[in-house]
């Protein structure tokens, strides 16, 4: 995919993901940390006004690298705590169940996104659990702008491909589109009662 492209896709991206209530910020690869720590100050400042914060995180294997206690630790005493690598899904919650239930914001990679509709695709696997992308209020993804695809069912088909290279398929994909929200209740719109209230993306290159 060219250049001019993937500028397409992400522009693309970026106007439907808005529209639903959803937040984009970018970055370049090396100024990742910088542009993650002004996503996360913008989303806590308008959605959390209290301190201090707790955030609870998993990332992809091509940023795993960031130090996030170092990021956000210097705003508004953040406490960061990384998703447990290993063990069942089961011990992992139990385990964790207060923590997550005392965390405000929870960060997590992504696997890929669709331009057409603004969605955002997780998969879980226990290393990547779904909690930090349910539970709390706000919740914020990075996402590598390569990974943009034209539709969900591009997005799907390059997702069947690399499980077959890889021999499985993730237990689960959950498709993200903009926050949670419903009007079951006598037609009133309401947000954030199923999952976060609030969502941001960061696209890096």
């Amino acid at each position: 995919m060219t250049e001019s492209q993937t500028e397409i896709l992400r522009n693309q991206f970026q106007r439907h993901f808005e529209a639903l209530g959803g937040h984009v910020f970018y970055a370049a690869d090396s100024e990742l940390p910088i542009a993650l720590a002004s996503a996360y100050q913008a989303m806590v400042d308008r959605y959390l006004p209290d301190s201090p914060l707790q955030v609870v995180y998993w990332l992809n294997s091509d940023v795993s690298a960031l130090n996030l206690e170092e990021i956000l630790g210097g705003i508004r005493r953040t406490r960061c705590m990384s998703w447990p690598q290993g063990g069942s899904q089961q011990a992992i919650q139990g385990r964790w169940q207060e923590l997550l239930a005392a965390s405000q914001v929870g960060i997590t990679g992504a696997a890929w996104a669709a331009a057409d509709t603004g969605t955002v695709a997780l998969c879980a696997s226990p290393s990547t659990g779904l909690l930090p992308s349910l539970l709390m209020p706000v919740h914020i993804m990075l996402l590598n702008q390569n990974q943009i695809q034209p539709s969900v069912s591009e997005g799907l088909k390059r997702l069947y491909q690399d499980s077959r290279k890889e021999g499985r398929m993730p237990p689960l994909v959950k498709l993200i589109t903009g926050p949670s929200m419903t009007a079951d209740i006598e037609g009133q719109l309401v947000i954030g009662v199923h999952g976060p209230g609030a969502i941001g993306v960061v696209v890096y290159d």
